[in-house]
């Protein structure tokens, strides 16, 4: 048996946990004792272990974990690494490390897909399925290794990059075999939570999911029901990150039906949800919804791999309101390379029309383009687009007169502003220097919410490089990763978005509208 420490650095709860639950339930399963830590408000659980800034769940053995895994969910996790390396009383560095004898330190999670602000922080990287990684090094550790041990047995494996990382060579593993099918609890307070399906087959260019987040794979539906029928009476999440598009959804719905269980997903895909109810399916008493719409209008959508007309988008407001849904949240997405004043207006006249057919809860979350490697947007510039900013306000100014003319609940949120949304691109593109911008930031978070951890940067990473357009054939931090998606499909898939764009908007030119590197 092997101790495992796995410090959750986001501490995100909902089913963006799903992925260290699942780690976590499956080192129990292999008989390892297992500590999950968090950095949430202090409750006193882990007794000493951390200030009372942080705090630690299921904390069950004394002293020194053997390994400490880290989760870092998204890059901006990467801030709070040396917070916790100062609550575990480790050095921060995996150089300082080497000095003396402490656990191993494993970096998980989406981030490394793009690992380079991180290397020097971990003595392992870890990429895909944490079915296969997690308990490769734990089973290691159990037999008796030691970190170094560990290091030279893991060193040339797929899925596993080691210190000191030159030159940087990571793949990304899958678990082999069908999807297996747990029952997780995000939080405390969250419903319990089965996986439908990982991966996703929509391939929109901004999302990483599609592109880096492995082959498309969905569970087996027999496990489902079987877990259902266990949580009989339940209120439960059926996860997909697009539940929709899940080629037996219906079935899963009848199969929550059937087991008298109360769904509580609400994400899915506009379109697909659409000819369900056309042909005759009937959302579940008190459902909501989330869809993705993304692009403010047809030629945006269509451009970014989720075509829907404004017609079809009315159309399936209303059947909604016919279903008695009340309560409806779209995601919206602005800056897309090309977009201009245009699409905005194309976006409140399909608004105009939803209002008159839907008089339910209507809510808009806007945020702007962001550029994540290893999608075909991810080559675009990073700086903050203050056009697409203020089209964004723009709309939210409008709804919120409507909101007042007609007493409906309309409203559309405030996007985040240049400070945050630059220093995640940073932390997303930047390469190894940003570990030492991450060091002298020390887990500051108000230095990033106020915006001056861009003197820090200036004065220990390229923040410049990471910001502006990329050529998308040159070298790029993370170019020493395979996620599974060469990056000549990238590039295919980059030049058909700027085809569509350039023919459905003859001004623009694809060498400055487009915001590339040439």
């Amino acid at each position: 048996m092997s101790r495992i420490a796995i410090v959750d650095l986001l501490g995100k709860e909902g089913v963006g946990s799903m992925g260290v639950q699942l780690l976590r339930q499956y080192l129990i399963a292999g008989g390892h004792d297992v500590q999950r830590l968090t950095f949430r408000a202090h409750d006193g659980s882990q007794g000493d272990l951390f200030p009372a800034s942080a705090s630690a769940v299921h904390a069950s053995f004394p002293g020194r974990p053997d390994a400490v895994f880290a989760s870092a969910i998204t890059a901006r996790a990467l801030i709070s690494w040396p917070r916790a390396a100062a609550a575990l009383r480790l050095p921060v560095r995996a150089e300082d490390r080497r000095r003396g004898s402490f656990p191993l330190v494993v970096f998980g999670g989406q981030a490394c897909a793009a690992p380079a602000p991180l290397l020097d922080f971990a003595d392992v990287v870890a990429l895909g399925d944490g079915e296969v990684t997690g308990p490769r090094i734990a089973d290691l550790m159990a037999d008796g290794a030691d970190p170094s041990d560990v290091m030279v047995a893991l060193r040339g494996e797929p899925g596993f990059s080691i210190w000191p990382h030159e030159p940087l060579s990571l793949t990304r593993v899958e678990f082999q075999g069908a999807l297996p099918v747990q029952i997780v609890r995000p939080s405390a307070r969250s419903a319990p939570t089965l996986e439908l399906a990982r991966g996703c087959q929509s391939r929109c260019v901004f999302c990483p999911i599609g592109w880096a987040g492995g082959t498309y794979r969905e569970a087996p539906r027999s496990a489902i029901q079987h877990a259902l029928n266990s949580l009989r009476g339940r209120a439960v999440n059926l996860f997909a990150p697009d539940y929709s598009s899940v080629s037996w959804a219906e079935d899963a719905d009848r199969a929550l039906e059937s087991a008298a269980c109360t769904p509580r997903g609400r994400d899915a895909r506009a379109d697909v949800t659409l000819r369900r109810l056309s042909r005759g399916a009937e959302p579940a008493a008190g459902q909501s919804y989330s869809f993705g719409i993304e692009g403010f209008s047809e030629r945006i959508r269509s451009a970014m791999g989720k075509p829907m007309s404004d017609e079809a988008l009315a159309e399936l407001m209303g059947m909604l309101h016919r279903a008695g849904v009340l309560n409806v949240k779209w995601y919206l997405i602005t800056g897309f390379p090309g977009e201009d004043e245009s699409d905005l207006g194309a976006l409140r006249r399909v608004l105009d029309n939803v209002l008159a057919v839907y008089p339910g809860h209507l809510s808009l979350t806007v945020t702007l383009l962001q550029p994540v490697p290893h999608t075909p947007l991810g080559w675009a510039d990073g700086h903050y687009d203050q056009e697409a900013a203020a089209r964004a306000m723009s709309l939210r100014t409008h709804l919120r007169g409507v909101s007042e003319r007609t007493g409906r609940v309309v409203i559309a949120s405030q996007p985040k502003g240049p400070g945050l949304h630059e220093h995640d691109v940073l932390l997303s593109r930047g390469d190894r220097r940003v570990a030492d911008y991450i060091v002298a930031l020390d887990s500051r978070e108000s230095l990033v919410s106020s915006g001056a951890w861009r003197d820090l940067a200036a004065d220990t990473c390229d923040a410049v490089a990471a910001l502006r357009p990329m050529v998308p054939t040159a070298a790029t931090p993370w170019s020493g990763v395979d996620v599974g998606t060469p990056a000549s499909t990238l590039r295919l898939a980059l030049a058909t978005y700027q085809r569509r764009m350039v023919r459905n908007t003859p001004t623009v030119s694809p060498a400055t509208d487009l915001r590339l590197a040439r």
